[in-house]
């Protein structure tokens, strides 16, 4: 019996926490498009701040794009696990990973902090049993999201060819030098 390869650590590691990575997106996205059809801004059990309203003409259309944004970052996490994915070029699969990465861990702390009230200039303090549970989708999707964007950028695609991967060198780390 042979031993697997590094790829093969990365592959079987990496898939599931990009699919909870975009679970949870997507469960965002249906939060913010909800919110867009009713023209409300917010989450559920976070009511907006009064003045957060003030200036803004169009609330939906805020809100749908932050469904378009969300839409995105979760087809680029599920590309982490397709090798149709495969065809986006490391540089840039990586480097959306992370700001996407970024932006959920920052949301994910900010509304953390908001809803624990260590932080309660961040807006009104949280209402109902929703409130725990958009806590719960965005902080499990922030540590996909972590472990999705680490997976990737120290072993590439899941699907990729082996010499793409961190066993051969892959393109983003050098290889070791030889003894």
């Amino acid at each position: 019996m042979t031993r697997p390869h590094l790829g093969y650590w990365a592959t079987q590691k990496q898939t599931p926490p990009a699919l909870v990575a975009a679970l949870c997106t997507l469960a965002y996205a249906s939060m913010k498009a909800d919110y867009a059809i009713e023209g409300r801004l917010g989450l559920p059990g976070f009511p907006p701040r009064p003045e957060s309203t003030i200036g803004r003409d169009d609330i939906s259309r805020d809100e749908w794009g932050n469904v378009a944004t969300a839409l995105i970052a979760a087809a680029i996490a599920i590309a982490t696990t397709t090798p149709i994915g495969q065809r986006i070029p490391r540089w840039l699969l990586t480097i959306t990973l992370w700001i996407a990465c970024i932006a959920q861990v920052a949301g994910a702390v900010g509304f953390t902090l908001r809803a624990t009230r260590i932080l309660p200039d961040l807006g009104p303090g949280p209402t109902g049993w929703e409130t725990w549970l958009v806590l719960a989708v965005l902080d499990i999707g922030a540590i996909a999201w972590i472990l999705t964007s680490i997976a990737v950028t120290r072993y590439g695609h899941p699907t990729a060819p082996r010499s793409d991967r961190i066993s051969k060198g892959g393109p983003m780390r050098p290889p070791s030098p030889r003894k």
